[in-house]
């Protein structure tokens, strides 16, 4: 005999199985299951509203160019190939691009797909490539 126990009863019936593990993870996937990350005993106070304006206000375009130009030229942000210098030489044109993607991310936590893809190209197995 072959089954499954669903409420101390074995079920053999397909239908009556499907039905049981079906109702079994709708209801282990409707709890909510929160982490609480404790410090011990340490309090902290929290940040008035004035506090937290300059927190949570979007980025301007001086404090972007501060932030680029900070960088030496030959230095890459990311994977994408592009160092400082490409971003300094075409700031004008690619500026408003740029302080958009931050000011998203910012406000959505989600960053644009393109500007985390790269691309593979596979090396030949030969001797001399």
């Amino acid at each position: 005999m072959i089954g499954v126990t669903i409420n101390g009863e074995l079920c053999e019936d397909l239908e009556v199985v499907k039905k049981g593990i079906k109702a079994y993870y709708a209801e282990k996937l409707k709890e909510k299951i929160q982490f609480i990350i404790g410090l011990g005993n340490v309090e902290f106070s929290g940040t008035s509203d004035e506090d937290n304006q300059p927190l949570t206000k979007e980025f301007s375009e001086e404090e972007v160019k501060i932030v680029v130009w900070k960088y030496e030229s030959n230095k890459s942000s990311g994977s994408n190939g592009f160092n400082f210098n490409f971003m300094k030489k075409l700031c004008n044109k690619i500026k408003g691009d740029i302080l958009n993607d931050i000011n998203c991310f910012f406000s959505t936590r989600i960053w644009p797909v393109e500007c985390n893809s790269s691309f593979l190209a596979p090396i030949p197995k030969c001797d001399n490539p």
